[in-house]
């Protein structure tokens, strides 16, 4: 079969235009305005302060039918799909319906998990916060976010790999914007991590013991903010992903919860896009969870530097890794020889603890004249 033939089967079966570029193919998919209406009408639900029983079955009903109708499209594509793995065809243009399908199946499953997931109303609540052995991470080559890391800036545009790049876009037009730092994406690791073991709901104490292996620890007002804080920081952020192999464009909210205050919980209702893609794009990777474990107090400082080394040492395949110390420093703008001492505390402490406990073989801290100029891990 001659790829325009190919194309002319496929225009026909689907319904669709295909268009032929320099880099492949692409068609405008029937189904992404429905699929942005309905994420814009799941904003407006989440963000209400009351949710009506009437709208949510309302949204649940429109959302069998969309899923219905991507159904019996997909039916078709399927047949393309086949045909075309019988023939000699352009690769790229398999490749093309192949991930327009994954996609679609992908959205389906989040359908279907949201719509257990209000039927259920949140049924596994805070009670059943679990203790995991391991915890998933954005497997990121820090190379490629150097300039800004450990922070990401709104509107810059930053490199996953080959195909997938994406950046995050405040929900409201503002002259100012925060930037999204490392405490910011564990927390939203955290419900994410939840999400995943079917515990739909929470509430800022759980959140902060569970992203901090606390335990039965007692939150304070303080720590129980800077979730708040954070949580709030999230909330008003959108990621917009842009994918090379389907020449799209998707933005969504980086989270979506809705919040009962009769009960003080927070119900996640769908996945953050972001680790879905990670693990389609083969970006993700899991830590043992004892790692995240700290002994002294819990702040936004410690949470900031405990990500921090984790992202350079555990997400690091080398064996050994050299760390400058007046890097650190200035990688978490520290500004005073005050904190740059709190910071160099804390390490050694992490340093100590990680090695008792065999996650490293050994580590060596290089001073001259009392001054910290770098330190070196074995792992």
């Amino acid at each position: 079969m001659m790829v325009v033939n190919e194309m002319y089967f496929i225009e026909k079966k689907l319904n669709i235009k295909l268009h032929k570029t320099e880099y492949g193919y692409y068609f405008e998919d029937p189904f992404l305005e429905r699929k942005s209406i309905l994420l814009s009408k799941l904003d407006l639900i989440s963000s209400s302060p009351s949710h009506d029983i009437y709208t949510l079955i309302n949204f649940v009903d429109e959302l069998f039918l969309f899923s219905s109708d991507i159904y019996t499209f997909d039916l078709s594509l399927h047949e393309c799909i086949e045909e075309l793995s019988s023939s000699m065809c352009d690769h790229l243009l398999s490749n093309l319906l192949i991930k327009t399908y994954e996609c679609h199946f992908n959205w389906c499953r989040s359908i279907n998990k949201f719509i257990k997931i209000v039927i259920d109303l949140g049924e596994k609540h805070v009670n059943g916060i679990p203790k995991l052995a391991i915890f998933p991470r954005l497997n990121i080559d820090i190379s490629n976010i150097n300039m800004d890391f450990p922070y990401f800036l709104p509107f810059k545009k930053y490199t996953l790999n080959n195909t997938i790049s994406f950046e995050f876009l405040p929900k409201k037009h503002t002259t100012i914007c925060d930037n999204l730092n490392l405490v910011d994406i564990c927390i939203l690791r955290s419900i994410y991590t939840l999400f995943i073991n079917s515990v739909y709901c929470f509430n800022f104490k759980t959140l902060f013991r569970f992203m901090t292996h606390s335990g039965s620890r007692v939150v304070t007002k303080k720590q129980e903010y800077l979730i708040k804080q954070s949580f709030e920081k999230i909330k008003n952020f959108k990621i917009c992903i842009y994918d090379k192999d389907l020449n799209s464009i998707t933005i969504e909210n980086l989270i979506y919860t809705m919040y009962f205050s009769h009960k003080d919980l927070y119900l996640i209702v769908k996945e953050p896009l972001i680790y879905r893609l990670a693990k389609s794009y083969n970006m993700y990777t899991s830590i043992d969870s004892r790692i995240y474990y700290t002994e002294t107090s819990v702040t936004t400082l410690n949470i900031l530097i405990k990500e921090y080394l984790i992202y350079r040492i555990f997400i690091n395949t080398n064996s050994s890794i050299t760390i400058v110390f007046s890097d650190i420093y200035s990688d978490l703008k520290s500004n005073s020889n005050q904190n740059n001492k709190r910071i160099r505390d804390f390490i050694v402490r992490m340093l100590e603890y990680w090695k008792k406990n065999n996650y490293i073989k050994d580590y060596n801290i290089v001073t001259k004249n009392n001054i910290y100029i770098s330190f070196t891990i074995i792992k």
